[in-house]
């Protein structure tokens, strides 16, 4: 998997991040040439899906679970050590990275974890990302029959 760019948006409690300006950026991107696919994590951004999706975008939004977050640590390690993962020499990506770490639950699954005042936005996004192509990519393409 090849990850081009991550795009961020950084606010604070007297200049929160305006959410027009996340979705007319994607909104922009989601109309270039290609085929798009927006993933949100539903926790904050099911209105954003809804309102990207009533344009006819393809937006869709998953629920962070604790399998799902598993999958996503599961898939990163995997991608990290057959080196199928490519990044973009992004100094807040490699930052993040270089600050989280891999905790096993009680219950046997993993997530990425952080210490307070650090985030793992970055990675939740490349690992939604990442699932949903590993999804897709496992799907049967069209069939084509030829018809004389």
């Amino acid at each position: 998997m090849i990850v081009e760019r991550v795009e961020t948006w950084t606010g604070s409690p007297d200049d929160p991040v305006r959410l027009a300006d996340v979705r007319n950026w994607l909104v922009d991107e989601a109309r270039r040439p290609g085929e798009v696919q927006v993933i949100f994590d539903s926790w904050q951004s099911v209105g954003m899906a809804q309102e990207l999706q009533e344009r006819d975008l393809r937006a869709q939004a998953l629920q962070l679970t604790a399998p799902l977050k598993s999958q996503i640590a599961h898939e990163f390690i995997r991608a990290i050590r057959e080196r199928t993962l490519e990044l973009p020499d992004d100094a807040g990506l490699l930052r993040e990275l270089s600050r989280v770490r891999v905790r096993e639950s009680a219950g046997g699954l993993l997530r990425i974890d952080h210490d307070a005042g650090e985030h793992d936005d970055r990675i939740a996004s490349i690992g939604l990302a990442m699932i949903k192509a590993l999804e897709d990519s496992r799907r049967p393409g069209p069939r084509l029959r030829s018809l004389i």
